[in-house]
Order: C-alpha cells, then structure tokens, then sequence
C-alpha cells in the first residue's frame, strides 16, 4: 500500500553550509568588467573632447549623444551589477544534491540530485586558466542546457567536486 506522509519538520535552505565563490574570481571578475566601463567612459569623453574641439558636429545629433550615455550607463550598470552580485553566490556539495544560489533582489536557488545528473564538464576561459579558476556546468538528464553552472571555483575543487559527483553517481545507481 502507497503512504504518503506529511514531513513536519524541514530545515530552512537559509541555514546551510553554503561555500561562497572563490576572492580570486570575484576580484577578477569586478576588474575586468570595471576596466570595460571605465574605457567606455574614457572613449565617451574622447569623443565628446574631440568632437567639441575639432567642430565636426557629429556629437551636436542628439541621437548620438543619448546612445553615447546609454552605452556609457549600460556598461557601468553592469559591473556595479557584478560588484554586488558575484560575493552573493554560493554552492552547496552534499552527499546526494548538489545546490548553487545565486541573485540580489530575485534570489534563486537550485538544486539538484545526485542521481539525476547526467554529466558534469569543467570549463575554463583564458583568464580563468590563467589564475587557476573554473566553472563546473551541472547537466540533468533530459536537458540540453545545463541546469547550472558554479562559476569561480578553484580548478582543483572543481575536479573534485566532478570525480565526486560522478563517483557518487555511479554508486548511487548501483543501489
């Protein structure tokens, strides 16, 4: 016979241990989006030097200056953005799930079992490689898409985190 119980206690998502992204990468993160919008700002004001200076009229178009200032609001947005988004994420590796938290005013959490994963990659870009970081994309069955991606981990922690999951994996199915 089928039962069905009702739990009545549950522990709050709040209070888990949840590790936060590696300082490196955040660091990393905010300088290069910040240098993109302080070059921005710089080519912004260069642009309008210049365009004052030699008369050419081209900045006088009020079109150009209003794409000028959204480009210029758009890329600082951004890395302010990032600023205070990225020390926000956090994952969570336990014995049968695997969570990543994520958000500043629209939080999200997701989590995902063990036994439902059917992949894990590693992923690397070149900055990333170069102060050993890493993104470990989490792939359920059925999905073309990750289900998601833990950004600025360690390179080291992300493949024991992989060899963890799949090792797990395996002994998970077997029971």
């Amino acid at each position: 016979m089928f039962a069905n119980q009702a739990i009545d206690h549950l522990e709050p998502s709040e209070q888990l241990d949840f590790t936060p992204l590696e300082t490196r990468w955040i660091t990393l993160r905010r300088v290069v989006y910040w240098s993109i919008a302080l070059f921005v700002v710089v080519i912004h004001a260069a642009f309008f030097l210049v365009d004052s200076h030699l008369e050419l009229a081209l900045y006088s178009v009020l079109g150009v200056q209003i794409a000028a200032w959204v480009i210029t609001v758009l890329f600082t947005l951004i890395a302010l953005r990032v600023t205070i988004a990225d020390p926000r994420k956090a994952y969570l590796l336990r014995e049968h799930d695997c969570s990543y938290r994520r958000g500043i005013i629209f939080k999200k959490n997701t989590t995902q079992p063990i036994v439902r994963i059917q992949h894990v990659e590693i992923n690397q870009g070149p900055l990333e490689r170069k102060y050993q970081l890493a993104s470990l994309a989490v792939y359920s069955a059925g999905g073309s898409a990750h289900t998601f991606m833990i950004p600025g981990l360690d390179h080291e922690r992300a493949k024991a985190m992989r060899q963890f999951i799949l090792s797990h994996k395996e002994a998970s199915s077997h029971v």
